[in-house]
């Protein structure tokens, strides 16, 4: 019984869960019925609360969709957190909106994924540009503007600006001043700045490189031939150790083969000619254009070879390998050259003569001469006459050659060993030995220096005796020291007059000496270096030399004369000249009053004439010279001009030559007799 009732009740229990929520006020607590036990199906909400049972939803939402809207109840979410963009609440991603690349929203800060034009496209956030490289921004791409520059980099991407046009030397894009850094012919070749070489180191422009070629070493130019004068001193030595030249070796420099051909051809000539001479060389500016050119030379003068710098250059000038019988630098610094043609038996079957000077790097100048067309030698008619200028060699007459050659043996042949003497090369010696020489100083330094060293010229250096042939083969030079080439080419046109002006050799009536007078009214004698000769009517002064003084009181030598240049004065001081002129003919004079004034000789007057070059004496043209131009004269002012100038009516070789200093009241000095020292 009990049982039935038991299970009677658990009936009754389940169909009043079924029916009796129908019929139940329900009492909820979290939603179940605490009568019935009845779960509310939550059908309706107001405010998120559930209109049957009161309880608040607890809100469940879509993450997939991401709308943040409950299912239950259809509450929006109001995203109050979010974290790392995401609402914490809802999983809903935040739409973002920023300001200053920041989420008003979320608070999330925008990774800024892309750029465009140096703006975020997410946040519209401007890039900062933290980092640059080669001009465009590591983080946008953007590329700088470079908006200022300092030092020629961009102060804001470190990009050093390429200067691509510049306005006075100033970049146009980032107002740096050009530095200059490479030129060429002057000219920057960055800004087209032309340089103004405002500062020189030897002869090189320090900020462009350009050479100055009119700059001058302070040696003349001197030291540049170093390798040469090492070259010769080498084969110098191996040709007197050995008694030959080494073999030349490869690729050697232009220039030894002028040093092979020179000690060649002197070996030769010491063999055959003097075995006292010497080898060496001198240097001397000879093309006028400040840079010393070097000679290879025997004391003697002869020229074997000569070297220059053209534009800084160095060059072989000439190269005398044919071994001409003269070659010699004479006065005005021509090159005189003769060369005598021979036949096999050695008969004179031709000649050259050239006059040539050294213009840039090459010798240029008048050639002329003959040759045999049969080669025998003869007078015939066969003889070919020549001529060769500016290069140009053609046919001349016999009578051009005749005018040439009469001049040439008269004056160059007989000439050229003494004009060589007095311009002015001091022998450096390679080859050959000064053993034996005392040497003195060739003193100018005052009158008293000078008388002294006049003295000493024929005491001590000439051995006691003037012998012509022995000063021109220079081996007087070696007794002297000399303090500069200006005072060597003094020496040598003294000792050239004094040589030039002995008389007889057994005369013991020929004395050296001096006089002083003041020639120009300035209260200061000038020194006239003299020779007295003869006695009686026959006897007479001639005149070597003029020394003035100059403001200083230093001697300078005004003008030195010999038998090519007579001198006479009279009792005011007037000095009388008869010159033979050089490259005219042998016939040809100049004669020429002097006074002195202002410390040099200056012309009064000027006369001279022209021969026939057939009948060689006749005089055929007169002129006298303006400003230093000729203009011609007639023949009655050129007599009564000479009339006066020489006491003579006639100009004629017996005339000219009898200029003496007896009658201007010198009161002369003698110093020594040529035959008492």
């Amino acid at each position: 019984m009990k049982k039935f009732l038991m299970a009677i009740g658990a009936c009754i229990a389940v169909a009043f869960t079924f029916v009796g929520c129908a019929f139940c006020n329900h009492n909820y607590e979290n939603g179940t019925c605490t009568i019935c036990g009845y779960d509310c199906d939550h059908y309706d909400y107001v405010d998120t609360v559930c209109t049957e049972c009161g309880t608040v939803c607890t809100h469940v939402y879509d993450v997939e969709k991401e709308e943040g809207i409950c299912l239950e109840c259809g509450y929006v979410c109001e995203h109050a957190e979010f974290k790392d963009g995401t609402c914490v609440t809802c999983s809903t991603v935040c739409k973002h909106e920023y300001e200053n690349g920041d989420c008003t929203i979320c608070d999330v800060v925008c990774a800024h994924p892309t750029y465009e034009n140096g703006e975020c496209t997410t946040c519209d956030v401007v890039c900062t540009h933290p980092t640059y490289e080669n001009g465009e921004c590591t983080t946008c791409d953007v590329v700088c503007t470079h908006p200022t520059y300092e030092n020629g980099e961009c102060t804001t991407c470190d990009v050093v600006c390429a200067h691509p046009t510049y306005e006075n030397s100033i970049c146009t894009v980032c107002n740096m001043e050009c530095q200059h850094n490479e030129y060429e012919e002057s000219v920057c070749t960055a800004c087209g700045y032309e340089c103004t070489h405002a500062q020189y180191e030897e002869g090189d422009c320090v900020e462009c490189g350009y050479q100055d070629f009119t700059w001058v070493p302070a040696d003349g130019a001197v030291s540049k031939y170093e390798n040469v004068v090492d070259k010769f001193n080498w084969l110098a030595q191996q040709y007197l150790e050995n008694g030959e030249l080494p073999a030349k070796e490869e690729n050697e420099p232009v220039y030894v083969d002028s040093l092979y051909n020179a000690i060649t051809a002197f070996n030769a000539y010491k063999v055959e000619e003097d075995e006292e001479a010497e080898l060496g060389y001198a240097y001397k500016d000879i093309n006028g254009d400040g840079w010393k050119e070097m000679l290879i030379l025997r004391r003697d003068s002869y020229v074997y070879a000569i070297y220059t710098f053209v534009y800084r250059n160095f060059e072989v000038a000439y190269n005398n390998d044919i071994g001409y019988d003269y070659s010699y630098l004479c006065e005005e610094d021509i090159l005189y050259r003769f060369e005598k043609g021979l036949d096999a038996n050695n008969k004179q079957i031709g000649a050259t003569y050239s006059f040539m000077k050294l213009v840039g790097n090459a010798f240029d100048g008048f050639e002329y001469g003959f040759y045999d067309a049969d080669g025998d030698g003869s007078d015939s008619d066969d003889r070919i006459y020549f001529k060769t200028e500016n290069g140009e060699k053609t046919e001349t007459e016999k009578a051009e050659y005749t005018k040439n050659s009469n001049h040439t043996y008269d004056y160059f042949i007989s000439y050229s060993t003494i004009s060589a003497r007095k311009v002015g090369l001091i022998f450096n010696p390679v080859i050959g030995s000064e053993d034996g020489f005392e040497k003195s100083v060739f003193d100018l330094s005052s009158y008293d220096a000078i008388k002294a060293t006049y003295k000493k010229m024929y005491t001590e250096v000439a051995n006691k005796k003037f012998d012509k042939s022995a000063w021109r083969d220079g081996k007087y030079d070696r007794g002297m020291i000399f303090n500069s080439a200006e005072d060597y080419a003094i020496y040598n046109s003294l000792f050239c007059s004094i040589t030039q002006h002995q008389y007889s050799a057994t005369s013991t009536s020929s004395t050296y000496g001096y006089a002083e007078k003041d020639l120009d009214g300035d209260g200061v004698n000038e020194l006239i270096l003299m020779d007295a000769y003869g006695t009686g009517s026959s006897a007479r002064k001639d005149i070597f030399a003029i020394f003035t003084l100059d403001k200083e009181g230093t001697p300078v030598l005004l003008d030195v004369y010999s038998n090519l240049r007579t001198a006479a004065m009279d009792a005011t001081g007037k000095i009388y000249v008869a010159e033979r002129i050089l490259f005219r003919h042998a016939k040809d004079f100049e004669y020429s009053v002097y006074e002195v004034k202002d410390g040099k000789l200056s012309v009064v007057d000027c006369y001279g004439y022209y021969c026939d070059t057939t009948t060689s004496s006749t005089q055929i043209k007169w002129y006298k010279k303006v400003n230093g131009e000729e203009v011609e004269v007639e023949k009655a002012e050129f007599d009564g001009y000479f009339a006066n100038f020489v006491g003579k009516k006639t100009a004629n070789s017996s005339n000219y030559g009898k200029f003496t200093a007896s009658n201007a009241n010198l009161s002369y000095v003698a110093l020594f007799s040529k035959n008492n020292v």
